[in-house]
């Protein structure tokens, strides 16, 4: 299933239409079969109400379309107040755990996590299922639960806080996913901080293609980085019972007119990937555009990628 986080949210040159417009069907006639989206500040409050229940919205239509919804969440850093990626203090996970001087404030985050999740209902009001990705790229030093930030024995136990909370709070139309960063060579990079099968159903990997050419080199990195953290990750996937998915990936310059079936492709051929999701297009900055949108230099290879028998999208 081909994904796009926000897609129906905003785009190149547009935010918030009201005809049902994505980036992803403009070029090819089709939505994503994966959408993503993220529930960022939530636990700061700094996104309005109008952008949260704009992104219920989008959830619904998702679903009645026949498509699937995974949200990631990129907490805000509850000891300094500032985003996911300000990693000044080393023991933000340490203080929202249990006895730590902000778990009291998390765990009013969590409630509101969970007040989200058990707000998306379809038209019959039955819930809607999602794919949850919080603590994502876990083995790299750019977010406040990094390698660098915790330990793997707090990392798990921040795993075990949130599920057990969110379940006490009603949640049971969730999933998760443990997605680390593409930097996995052995099945102990992959399992070093994993939270445990009773709690896993999605074994992702995550892996950018940045570059500001596309030369086969650049390609070839790429696709040898992505290839060699699945070769450890599949067979994992497949012993533990476990959904197999590319959580994050894109190309941050929109300088390879042939990156969807030159790198994205090869990257994942041979491997039983369930889903992938590329990031966002920001709508004014071309340079952070990660999907695809109408007159990007790849958009006829991009057609070409959609018309592979094997990737999926949605009417």
């Amino acid at each position: 299933m081909f994904g796009h986080h926000d897609d129906t949210m905003y785009g190149y040159n547009w935010r918030y239409d009201n005809s049902d417009r994505s980036d992803t069907k403009d070029v090819v006639g089709l939505y994503p079969a994966m959408m993503s989206f993220d529930l960022s500040d939530i636990n700061k409050g700094t996104r309005n109400r109008t952008e949260y229940e704009r992104m219920r919205v989008e959830i619904r239509k998702q679903h009645a379309r026949g498509g699937f919804v995974t949200i990631s969440w990129h907490a805000t850093n509850l000891v300094t107040g500032k985003n996911a990626w300000d990693v000044s203090t080393q023991n933000t996970v340490r203080r929202v755990l249990p006895r730590g001087d902000k778990a009291n404030e998390f765990l009013a985050c969590l409630d509101t996590l969970a007040a989200f999740f058990n707000s998306l209902k379809d038209a019959e009001g039955k819930s809607i299922p999602i794919i949850f990705r919080p603590w994502h790229e876990c083995n790299g030093t750019w977010f406040w639960w990094g390698s660098n930030q915790c330990t793997p024995k707090e990392y798990k136990a921040l795993w075990k806080l949130m599920v057990g909370h969110l379940k006490k709070r009603g949640v049971g139309n969730v999933i998760y996913a443990y997605s680390p960063g593409d930097n996995i060579k052995t099945a102990a990079d992959f399992l070093g901080r994993y939270p445990g099968d009773k709690i896993i159903s999605v074994f992702g990997v995550e892996g950018y293609s940045i570059r500001t050419s596309a030369s086969t080199a650049d390609r070839n990195s790429f696709i040898a980085r992505i290839r060699r953290s699945f070769n450890v990750v599949a067979p994992l996937a497949e012993k533990r019972k476990k959904i197999l998915a590319f959580t994050e990936t894109g190309v941050k310059h929109n300088s390879d007119a042939q990156w969807w079936t030159k790198a994205l492709l090869p990257a994942i051929e041979g491997y039983p990937v369930c889903f992938l999701v590329t990031w966002r297009n920001a709508t004014k900055d071309d340079n952070e555009c990660y999907g695809i949108y109408k007159g990007h230099p790849s958009e006829n290879d991009f057609k070409r990628f959609a018309a592979d028998p094997r990737i999926i999208f949605r009417k």
